[in-house]
């Protein structure tokens, strides 16, 4: 497929969501009657202050109603209470003040299913790629496009799981496979008025190390673990250190199941759903419209599988990064987000502060109505080489994506909505011993169905295109993903 063919698949897409959203207005209203009938039931519900959108480990929302009530003309109708919000949203009005502890968490199970035997990628078996004939192996396509939960983890990691820093957690080898993706219990302690402390664990039933693959088998993760410290009571500004979510992008504020409306990560999202370990300080102005945070960190704030991280550090250097923001939201239109963000720092995985890594790119999100889009562009750029041979990496990867939602269709579910998100990435990496090349497009289109606040159901079907400088190398490798996820 062409990209200029691609580009009228996008096109038509968007037309479609709008075609939706203008069509869904019907049902809405309808749904809005019916709700008015209904004589709303009181419910009590343990409450955490939304002081921050982004670092909260479950989506915060105000106190919920079982029974539907009629909402006001021009709100967003959100597909579980995780809405698409701008970063550091408002505190709800007349919400309780935060527990001085708080034990939260979520359950994520799965089924899912890929061609390609669950892997993104084939072996160039026909020396097709003569520049790099001095390499072991050259690799076609993109380990990343088999993703089959929100963690970033791939059906299977076939042959590249052999390579260094790469875990193949799953090995589901395309079979259909009902998973464990996550269990993860938060607790939220406010130790101080100005003092927040979140610990989060993951609990991760996973494939046994077995012949020469590198899964780790089951065991237990330290998703997050921070400090969140307010100095000022006349300005908004939060110091947060320990091991928290990144900071470039806008991905991250999804990047777990109960807050990520699709079931798998966008190909952009591998760059900043990662959680580094460092220091950073955020600040809100103008009614909290406009949004700043910097940080200075270990390393980037990238994904195990994209084999360039760093948790703890092994050179010299920090990374530098930072993210400004501004909602630009009027009338009808409820969040109108522009944002820049980027990093700077000496690359990952290796001990020599001499090859450079930065990345940077603008990100967007528009909510009105019932109607949700949002999209980020993103370049990214590894020195390579240095003491212990770096690999060099470039990438330029984009998506958008679209959501609407329904609230109380047929009057059987809470919500039921609609998704489609398209995401390109071209990349390359050079290693001393192999070579990746990517260019991927590739098309989801998806449904998530809220049966109650607290259980949400999605699923996915994701088409998987070899585009550009690759197309003539294409396979199929299109995945099916699901979820099933409960929360407390």
């Amino acid at each position: 497929m062409s990209f200029r063919s691609f580009t009228r698949y996008i096109k038509g897409g968007l037309l479609i969501l709008l075609i939706i959203g203008f069509v869904g207005e019907t049902a809405l209203s309808a749904a809005r009657k019916r709700r008015a009938r209904v004589k709303p039931r009181k419910v009590a519900a343990k409450q955490v202050e939304p002081e921050d959108a982004e670092e909260q480990p479950v989506a915060k929302k105000p106190v919920v109603q079982i029974a539907p009530v009629a909402p006001a003309a021009d709100e967003i109708v959100p597909g579980s209470g995780t809405n698409v919000v701008s970063e550091g949203d408002p505190a709800t009005a007349g919400a309780k003040p935060a527990p001085s502890f708080l034990i939260t968490g979520f359950v994520d199970m799965g089924f899912s299913f890929a061609q390609n035997k669950g892997v993104g990628y084939q072996k160039d078996v026909n020396n097709n790629f003569t520049q790099y004939a001095d390499k072991t192996a050259v690799f076609i396509g993109d380990p990343a496009s088999t993703y089959m939960n929100t963690r970033h983890e791939s059906h299977d990691f076939g042959e590249a799981s052999n390579f260094p820093l790469m875990f193949d957690m799953m090995q589901g080898k395309g079979n259909p496979m009902g998973t464990i993706n996550s269990a993860t219990i938060d607790m939220i302690a406010e130790i101080h008025e100005k003092v927040r402390l979140q610990v989060s664990t993951e609990f991760l039933p996973r494939a046994p190390v077995v012949q020469n693959q590198t899964g780790l088998g089951s065991f237990v993760n330290l998703d997050m673990a921070f400090l969140d410290y307010k100095p000022f009571a006349q300005y908004d500004i939060t110091v947060t250190a320990g091991k928290f979510i990144g900071i470039t992008g806008i991905e991250y504020r999804w990047r777990r199941a109960p807050d990520r409306w699709t079931v798998t990560p966008t190909l952009v999202g591998r760059y900043m759903d990662g959680n580094p370990i460092g220091v950073k300080v955020r600040g809100k102005h103008f009614d909290k419209r406009f949004i700043w945070n910097v940080g200075l960190t270990n390393g980037n704030s990238f994904t195990n599988d994209t084999r360039i991280f760093e948790t703890v550090e092994s050179n010299l250097g920090k990374t530098v990064a930072g993210r400004l923001s501004y909602d630009f939201a009027f009338g009808p239109i409820t969040l109108l987000e522009i944002g820049a963000s980027g990093s700077w720092g000496p690359q990952d995985g290796q001990i020599s502060n001499n090859p450079k890594q930065w990345d940077w790119g603008p990100d967007f999100q528009i909510a009105w109505r019932a109607l949700q889009l949002r999209g980020q562009w993103f370049k990214v750029n590894t020195d390579g080489g240095g003491i212990n041979e770096a690999k060099n990496y470039i990438a330029e990867a984009w998506y958008v994506e679209g959501m609407y939602s329904f609230p109380g269709l047929f009057d059987l579910v809470n919500t039921f909505g609609v998704y489609t998100r398209f995401s390109r990435r071209v990349a390359t990496e050079i290693d001393p011993k192999y070579v990746f090349v990517v260019d991927v497009a590739q098309i989801t289109p998806g449904v998530r169905v809220d049966i109650t606040e607290n259980i949400i159901f999605k699923a996915e079907y994701s088409v998987n295109l070899e585009v550009g400088y690759i197309s003539k190398h294409s396979f199929n490798n299109n995945v099916f993903a699901s979820s099933l996820v409960a929360k407390f």
